[in-house]
């Protein structure tokens, strides 16, 4: 959960960075190469006045010793839009942290 917040927190903060360190290296977006999904992430954070996502009600569920699944509830708002949906997100333990391997979101 902690790791979640960290991801959360730098999107908030448009902390391009940050919000892409979340990430594993095995992650693989759908519909688009990783140099794309990249590219893509850097534009729609950077283009916001501002940017606010709250995790509510996360649930972990371990997977073994370093994978985890978590569910919750993301309400996202910014000056251009705002969306409130279900997201999962696969996280996987590397060197320690835990990073995201997959998401989804309904």
């Amino acid at each position: 959960i902690a790791a979640v917040n960290q991801w959360a927190r730098h999107w908030s903060s448009k902390d391009v960075k940050g919000y892409l360190d979340c990430y594993s290296a095995d992650y693989r977006p759908p519909n688009a190469s990783r140099r794309q999904w990249l590219a893509q992430r850097r534009r729609r954070l950077s283009a916001p006045r501002y940017i606010r996502v709250e995790v509510d009600n996360p649930r972990v569920e371990l997977r073994g010793q370093d994978q985890a699944q978590v569910d919750f509830e993301q309400n996202y708002r910014s000056d251009t839009y705002r969306d409130r949906v279900h997201k999962t997100l696969q996280m996987k333990r590397v060197n320690g942290r835990w990073l995201i391997l997959d998401e989804s979101s309904s």
